[in-house]
């Protein structure tokens, strides 16, 4: 006996295209900006981690005097000043400690074979621990392969900007309009609740 193959039947017509309930259309950049700003209440969410990036990336340069620390030029435009986590980004505990950062130039960043993120790291890794043993031997310290230093726990962002925020005050460092992800703009007032 034959086993009869059972089709199934369509609602759509031959050669007619699926229709979808609503359309997906992608978010504008300004529909980007309103959602993150809809979160600024929660010190948890992606807004704070964003504006503490810029924050801390904006201490690493201004303390280097806005030059580049490896060659000691100042860039033609600020833009191509970039700052490099010693400890990975991805390690949060480190992530926006003042002293896991070094100002670059850009091409000193990433490009050049003895750049950090370069073919060749380890001349990088020579240079830091002649130039500044105290960088490197935090660098070491803080390696996020070692048990001791696994994150533990979900990292309050907004805690972490107003502490950013309290170092840039105390070092005098001027907060002028800058160009963000997010547009152009203020760094914004700190949290007023960072632990709920």
């Amino acid at each position: 006996m034959k086993k009869s193959r059972l089709k199934r039947k369509s609602r759509m017509k031959r050669g007619a295209a699926p229709r979808r309930k609503k359309p997906l259309t992608p978010k504008t950049k300004t529909q980007k900006v309103a959602d993150l700003a809809d979160r600024k209440d929660n010190p948890y969410s992606k807004y704070w981690l964003l504006w503490a990036d810029e924050l801390w990336s904006w201490i690493i340069k201004s303390r280097a005097g806005w030059r580049c620390e490896r060659t000691g030029k100042k860039p033609f435009r600020t833009r191509n000043l970039q700052s490099h986590h010693l400890v990975s980004r991805n390690h949060y505990p480190t992530r926006h400690d003042t002293a896991n950062g070094i100002a670059l130039i850009a091409h000193k960043h990433k490009t050049d074979p003895d750049a950090p993120h370069g073919s060749m790291p380890w001349i990088f890794d020579q240079w830091l621990q002649d130039k500044h043993p105290q960088r490197w031997q935090f660098m070491r310290e803080n390696n996020p392969l070692h048990r001791d230093n696994r994150q533990k726990g979900k990292p309050n962002w907004a805690s972490r900007y107003n502490a950013l925020y309290d170092c840039a005050v105390r070092e005098g460092i001027e907060f002028i309009e800058i160009d963000t992800p997010r547009g152009r703009g203020e760094f914004p007032p700190k949290h007023p609740d960072p632990n709920p």
